[in-house]
């Protein structure tokens, strides 16, 4: 998995930085002539071409081919600003000693145009390259001349960031008193900038500083003060690192639990963010306490498991101490083969990258192991090599186990002088650091309290901590109670309201049903009044003209029976038609007519009215002025219609005098057909129509030649039109005429 991840990234940078480039070489050429323009064009293609096929080799000689053909440009700022540029490409493609050489002449051009901050930077990046190359005496050299130009500086963090380089490259060298100077003075500049992250890793650097001095106090304390910042900030990926060296100094006084938990928190962290380099150091931490703790299988599984990563991100410092580990892991299980395998390994590697501590502790290891093997001269190369390299840089701990190592080789040689000699010199240098060890078990002690201390308020804290959430939960407890109440309560309030709501809305319908009803009771026994009313007259009528008719028809005196025939016809007439106007009547109060609409003719409908009540009009010399507009079609259910067209009209001849005229005029206004009845009989009072606009029933009154009617015949017509979403309307001035017009839409 992490071998594809960092081929993609690998893939990705370079993707990156020849777009960057070409951006470069594209902005260079803007503000030079013609022809570095062309020759800028020309780059700018290859780039795309090498951008496709992602050949790094080439890519680099086409940097330095550009680098070159820069020589001969008039604009010298834009030569090295691109040359700075090209350099830091080629960092970024690994390429250290190219990038430097086209560093160098950038710094100079800008430190003679005394642009010292830019001059300062590239000083920086120059010793980055000399330290990932592991030249530390050349990356030294360049950080003293960013402290040199320090007076001359604009931003003084770029000082701190030598200073603190300095430091590390004489860590690294080994000179440790120089090397906590230059930190210390890092420190001193991070604190007034007040730079949080800075400050956290000057502290953890000068922890680590002090740990390879043996010093566990004072690298327990600036571990501890760079852990509380890193945490504070929230850099996970730093907090792992401090966490793992906090583990080393636990790990040194035995408390091997509580090493075990810095680590595994510190993995679990570097897990979640997906930090390779997190993963390795902690797997190594791991298997190096398991080393010291005898789980030697678990220890060697993690410590396999960490080579395959670091080889990933090409950490090369840290697999030299894997392999020194290895080989310790190898040894105690007696597997000398292996042992010996990995601490040439771990020599090999640590000549290379210049890690002149890693590399004594390997020959130690190899001339240890091989004189356990009776290989007396190999032995001796390995510890002669470790003798020079820990007296040269003064690893004291290396020094005095090689001597002791070499009394061990020349008793086995029967060579007592010189084995006098050495034991002296192991003498010498253990008194001296047994001297150290007496300071540095007083040093143990007071860090040992300072954790008892540390991990005694932790625990204070943990149980103020717990107290407090127990006291949080406790009020969220009795908070989601209340909260449950309220709503409860509140429900119940709720629910109270609306039964009480439905229970107004219920009697407010119960009185309005009532009301119905007895509005309903009041139309009914005035509708029975009138029938009562209405029926007796015709039956009367009926029954006495039958009885003059029977009479008549004895004598044969045709004349009268011919007259009483017609009143008797004209009384069934006013029968049958009071019974149908009572049947819809009824339907409509119980909604059983349902309509069924057609397209129908409205005009020869309404003609067709007109004609059926011709005869009646007749009678009493009444005529019909008509004004009928041909072929209005509209959408209803004929005999609906014809009813209502019919009720009106008829009620207008009822109420006619004898020799006069009703206006029948039918016509389409817009989208809707109008039907205006008017008669001049005796009007209608304003209070009689807003009753039969309402929708309530009126009790019939006689028409001019007498006739009766049921009352109900208007109200039928008002519903007919109501049902085709039409309206009646009702004019009179209640002396000369009525008024009746309906209005339908037309669709």
């Amino acid at each position: 998995m992490f071998n594809t991840v960092f081929k993609f990234l690998l893939s990705y940078s370079l993707c990156f930085i020849l777009i960057l480039l070409s951006y470069t070489v594209s902005t260079f050429a803007q503000i030079n002539s013609a022809e570095e323009k062309n020759i800028a064009e020309e780059k700018i293609a290859q780039f795309k071409t090498f951008l496709a096929s992602k050949d790094t080799l080439k890519a680099v000689n086409h940097i330095l081919t550009f680098a070159d053909s820069l020589v001969k440009s008039q604009n010298q700022l834009a030569r090295f600003n691109t040359y700075d540029t090209l350099a830091f490409l080629l960092s970024e493609i690994s390429e250290y000693e190219k990038s430097v050489s086209l560093y160098s002449q950038a710094a100079d051009f800008f430190l003679s145009k005394k642009n010292y901050d830019k001059a300062a930077d590239i000083y920086w990046e120059i010793s980055l390259n000399y330290a990932r190359l592991y030249k530390y005496t050349e990356a030294n050299q360049y950080s003293k001349k960013i402290i040199a130009l320090k007076n001359k500086l604009n931003d003084s963090k770029i000082i701190s960031s030598a200073y603190n380089d300095l430091g590390l490259i004489f860590w690294k060298l080994g000179e440790l008193d120089s090397a906590v100077t230059y930190i210390n003075k890092s420190l001193t500049i991070a604190k007034n900038r007040d730079d949080s992250i800075s400050l956290a890793k000057r502290y953890n650097n000068l922890g680590v500083i002090y740990w390879r001095k043996g010093d566990v106090e004072n690298a327990y304390k600036f571990y501890s003060e760079s852990l509380l910042i890193r945490e504070a900030i929230g850099d996970k990926k730093s907090v792992t690192k401090v966490l793992n060296n906090l583990a080393l100094v636990f790990q040194r006084l035995n408390y091997f639990d509580l090493a075990e938990s810095y680590i595994n928190r510190a993995l679990k962290i570097s897990r979640e963010i997906n930090d390779p380099i997190g993963i390795s150091y902690s797997l190594r931490r791991l298997g190096n306490l398991y080393l010291v703790m005898n789980d030697l299988n678990e220890a060697e599984k993690l410590l396999i498991e960490s080579i395959d990563i670091l080889f990933e991100i090409d950490d090369q410092i840290s697999l030299v101490q894997v392999y020194n580990l290895l080989g310790n892991i190898y040894e105690k299980k007696d597997e000398a083969d292996k042992a010996i395998k990995n601490y040439n390994r771990a020599e090999e590697l640590a000549e290379v990258i210049n890690d002149k501590f890693s590399q004594a502790l390997a020959h130690y290891n190899l001339g240890s192991i091989l004189l356990n093997q009776n290989l007396e001269r190999e032995s001796y190369f390995h510890l002669s090599k470790s003798l020079e390299l820990s007296e040269k840089f003064g690893y004291r701990i290396i020094k005095r186990d090689t001597y002791k190592k070499f009394a061990e080789y020349f008793r086995s040689t029967k060579n007592i002088s010189k084995e006098n000699y050495f034991l002296y010199k192991f003498i010498n240098v253990n008194d001296s650091l047994l001297n150290e060890s007496i300071i540095s078990s007083i040093s143990e002690v007071n860090t040992r309290n300072l954790i008892k201390i540390s991990e005694e308020r932790r625990v204070l804290l943990q149980k103020e901590n717990e107290l407090q959430k127990s006291k949080i939960e406790y009020q969220n407890f009795i908070l989601t109670v209340f909260i449950i109440l309220s709503v409860v309560v509140l429900g119940l309030l709720t629910y109270s309201l609306f039964l009480n709501k439905k229970m107004k809305r219920l009697v407010n319908l119960i009185e309005l049903k009532n009301e119905e009803l007895e509005s309903a009771n009041e139309a009914k026994d005035k509708l029975f009044s009138i029938i009562a009313h209405d029926l007796k007259g015709p039956f009367t009528s009926i029954l006495g003209f039958s009885e003059l008719i029977y009479e008549e028809s004895e004598n044969k005196n045709q004349n009268e029976i011919k007259e009483y025939s017609s009143h008797l016809i004209k009384n069934l007439n006013r029968l049958v038609e009071l019974i149908n106007n009572l049947l819809n009547w009824s339907l409509i109060q119980r909604e059983k007519i349902s309509i069924n609409k057609e397209e129908l003719n409205a005009s020869e409908l309404v003609e067709h009215v007109l004609s059926d009540l011709e005869l009646n009009a007749k009678l009493k010399s009444i005529s019909f002025n008509k004004s009928i507009e041909k072929d209005i079609f509209i959408k209803g259910d004929r005999s609906m219609l014809s009813s209502a067209f019919r009720n009106i009209i008829s009620n207008a001849v009822k109420y006619s005098p004898k020799d006069t005229s009703i206006n029948v005029h039918c016509y389409k206004n817009s989208s809707f057909m109008h039907l205006e009845v008017k008669d001049y009989g005796k009007g209608m009072p304003k209070e009689k129509i807003n009753t039969i606009l309402n929708g309530d029933l009126i009790e019939s009154t006689l028409g001019t030649n007498n006739e009766k009617g049921t009352g109900i015949g208007i109200s039928i017509c008002k519903d007919f039109v109501e049902q085709h979403e039409g309206k009646l309307e009702i004019e009179s001035d209640n002396t000369s005429f009525t008024l009746f017009r309906i209005i339908l839409p037309i669709n």
